[in-house]
């Protein structure tokens, strides 16, 4: 009987005092941020632990009942916990005061490293991106916040947003893909507080990867060397934290940080690995030097169908230490969350549009009852008061009016009711105007979504004349961006240029400065744009121009000497870029570029006989643009170009070679000879080669100091067979011009905005072979470059 009674005592008894669930959460002490990724270990047995998920959350279940646990992190001091009469807990880690390296001395080989090698060896099984195809939805949300060191403007910040965040913006998407790198994400619902009408959205990969298994890890335009790419073990070291047996599997915890007096750009973090396919369930990771924005990326994994490993949750921290002010710092914590994973779903390559990312209709008036049912969490008090309060205010003073303008300002545009002033237009300057001072007016959205009219006027100081211009142009389809237009301009077009396939804009291109031999030009023209097969843009006009050139010159034909002569031209321009990722956005199309080369082709054919046309030629001109990284090598990028026409022309059409030489303007500008001037030559046909490749860091690092290393060979070559110019004095390009270069990036840097750092560096050019100068001076020039860096 007393057996009995004992039985009962210690059956009521560890109900009372032990648990066989248990849940809980775990923060930092300080911050109250939640700690990802903790290790609990229950009954001081190592046999029965779990790991927190990405919010700091655990669950644990066990049919042995739970008495105590031990929680630890790295960094922080374990806490030792007796777990009565609970079911939820509540776990504060004190961060460690002082921290010092580990020292590892042992003969044998660090265990951590075999780990990591394994991990290495069964990277390409492990990554998501090659399965053959997978479906999922995702909840999105960002939070930013300002958080001030000085207590009164804290107080002052939480009484205007009555203890709100800053801003919340939420986002519902549904993501499709297939092998090798087709993708497009939907979103199907945003909210953002404030705002009525957001025409864009925060998606799981906008500032972090989708998965941690590319070599390069792309943050900020930085690419920092996966800790568990090919190589790495060379360049970071590995230790192992502690093994945690889960069920049939351990997780191994390991940290990583780049090895002493190694020029790259690592990462510092800690990755779990499970030897379940030595695959990532967990990382946390941050650049391991710091710049003016910070940026901490975690990722959790769940496994589908016991032998696939897949994202389930991405979460990062963006912080600006001083910005706005080294007082006021702005913080943003974005979390997704994947749900309705579908795997080997079945795809083909025409479910896929060309935006990789695009805003459903009616995205932006989803109800309540929509959110209620895709929200992976409720809001808490703080989240619900930041959209009472914001709502209010963006109510208030229409906060979509500055969304919108926010977005012209980024088109160059400033929108004045139901017209746009056309920044861009407003000063031009070259060596013939000097200043031309004017504006433009387009008609916006406000006015008709699909029918736009528009002028321009301006005035130059030094030529002392007047250009101007009007269009109209009708979309016919914005899906496939089907558009038709006419324009007429007096203006001024620098000799080379017609029908020129145009490179795209770049920071401070400061070549347009250096032009001072002009057509002057009074141009009508019918034009048509539409994209095809996908990647295919092609823009088709017929041009009937008058020129009258601002230069000594004349054009010996056949019959008479011409200064002035009309053209009359039929002009095609393509440009096909495979796989180029668009973004629709504020109801257009967006590029962040593509991994393959762009190709562009021009094509213009001169009528003698239509308009009083006095030319008749065919001209065209080929390019083939492209960028990629080389892991431990850094980024090269090349243009090849060629051009040819079949019979002669004036100079303003000919070709009169990519110069960007002039003592005056000595700036660096991208696919141009920097040692020649520009028309220094003219051809009927040619081929040039720019190559740069940037080392990047990867050479040379002291402390802060790190510029850019870029090294730089450009070639060319051309011929001018149908020569009928007069007066212009230039040579022409048989043979071949060659020129090398080398430049150094962000040798002296400056503060911007606190945001990061204006670079100012040099180069040097040096041309040499058949066209190279007697005297060593005349050869060499000394450019300076300008560029943006976020530390």
């Amino acid at each position: 009987m007393y057996r009995i009674v004992i039985w009962c005592f210690l059956l009521v008894g560890s109900s009372i005092f032990s648990q066989k669930s248990l849940k809980g959460k775990v923060l930092d002490f300080n911050t109250k941020e939640p700690l990802a990724f903790s290790t609990i270990v229950f009954n001081n047995n190592k046999t029965l632990g779990t790991i927190t998920d990405i919010d700091g959350n655990f669950v644990f279940n066990s049919e042995i009942d739970v008495n105590s646990l031990v929680c630890s992190y790295l960094g922080y001091d374990k806490k030792n916990i007796d777990v009565i009469d609970t079911t939820y807990i509540v776990i504060e880690l004190i961060p460690k005061e002082n921290q010092l390296d580990q020292v590892v001395i042992s003969s044998a080989e660090n265990p951590a490293n075999r780990i990591i090698r394994n991990a290495i060896k069964n990277r390409e099984i492990n990554d998501p991106e090659k399965l053959q195809s997978f479906t999922y939805n995702s909840y999105n949300k960002i939070i930013f916040d300002v958080r001030s060191k000085k207590n009164k403007d804290s107080v002052s910040l939480v009484k205007r947003l009555k203890g709100g965040h800053m801003m919340i913006m939420e986002s519902i998407t549904k993501r499709k893909f297939l092998e090798p790198d087709l993708s497009n994400e939907i979103v199907v619902g945003t909210k953002v507080s404030g705002f009525r009408n957001p025409q864009f959205a925060s998606l799981a990969t906008d500032i972090q990867p989708f998965s941690f298994y590319t070599d390069m890890i792309n943050l900020f335009e930085v690419n920092y060397l996966n800790p568990i790419s090919k190589g790495s073990l060379k360049k970071y070291k590995f230790f192992l934290e502690e093994s945690i047996p889960v069920k049939k599997d351990t997780i191994h915890v390991i940290s990583f940080q780049p090895k002493a007096n190694k020029n790259f750009e690592g990462l510092k973090g800690i990755i779990h690995i499970n030897t379940n396919k030595f695959a990532i369930q967990n990382v946390t990771a941050s650049p391991y030097q710091k710049g003016k924005i910070d940026l901490k990326i975690q990722q959790k994994y769940t496994l589908l169908r016991d032998s696939i490993w897949f994202p389930e949750q991405l979460n990062y921290k963006l912080s600006m230490p001083e910005y706005p002010s080294k007082e006021n710092n702005l913080v943003m914590n974005g979390k997704s969350y994947i749900t309705n994973i579908s795997l080997d779903t079945l795809l083909q390559k025409r479910d896929f549009p060309i935006e990789v990312v695009s805003i459903a209709e009616g995205a932006t008036k989803k109800d309540s009852v929509f959110w209620n049912l895709n929200r992976n969490t409720v809001l808490n008090p703080k989240e619900k008061i930041t959209y009472r309060v914001l709502d209010s205010i963006g109510e208030k003073v229409d906060l979509d009016k500055f969304l919108t303008l926010s977005e012209s300002l980024f088109r160059g545009k400033i929108p004045v009711g139901i017209v746009d002033i056309d920044i861009n237009k407003t000063i031009i300057m070259n060596q013939f105007e000097g200043f031309r001072l004017g504006t433009g007016l387009y008609t916006n959205d406000k006015f008709d979504d699909r029918l736009s009219l528009g002028g321009f006027v301006g005035y130059g100081f030094d030529d002392k004349d007047w250009k101007y211009g009007g269009e109209v142009n009708y979309s016919v389809s914005k899906k496939n961006e089907v558009s038709i237009g006419y324009q007429y301009q007096v203006n001024l077009r620098e000799v080379g240029n017609y029908n020129r396939q145009q490179q795209d804009l770049e920071f401070l291109n400061f070549r347009s400065y250096l032009g001072f031999n002009f057509d002057k030009i009074r141009e009508h023209s019918v034009n048509v744009h539409f994209r095809s097969l996908k990647y295919l843009t092609a823009d088709l006009s017929f041009n009937h121009t008058s020129v009258n050139p601002k230069y000594e010159y004349e054009f010996i034909s056949e019959t008479t000497n011409l200064r002035e002569y009309t053209n009359s031209s039929l002009s095609l321009n393509l440009r096909y870029a495979y796989k180029e990722k668009m973004i629709n956005s504020f109801n257009q199309r967006f590029t962040s570029g593509t991994d393959y080369p762009v190709i562009g082709f021009s094509f213009s054919k001169g009528f003698d006989d239509i308009l009083d046309g006095d030319m008749d030629y065919n001209k065209i001109e080929v390019s083939l643009d492209h960028s990629f990284y080389t892991k431990s090598f850094g980024k090269t990028s090349y243009r090849m170009e060629g051009g040819y026409i079949d019979n002669a022309v004036p100079y303003g059409l000919s070709f009169t070679g990519k110069g960007n030489y002039d003592t005056d303007y000595p700036f660096f500008s991208k696919n141009l000879f920097q040692t020649m001037t520009p028309y220094e030559f003219v051809s009927d046909r040619y081929a040039n080669l720019f190559i740069a490749h940037n080392f990047e860091g990867l050479l040379f690092k002291i402390g802060k100091f790190q510029p850019d290393i870029v090294m730089h060979q450009n070639i060319g070559w051309g011929n001018l067979i149908n020569n009928n110019n007069a007066l212009v004095p230039f040579n022409t390009m048989d043979e071949v011009f060659l020129e090398s270069g080398l430049e150094l990036k962000s040798l002296f840097k400056v503060n911007y905005l606190n945001l990061g750092y204006l670079g100012f560096g040099l180069g040097g050019f040096y041309r040499y072979g058949f066209y190279s100068n007697e005297d060593f001076e005349d050869n060499l020039a000394i450019k300076f470059n300008i560029s943006f860096k976020i530390k």
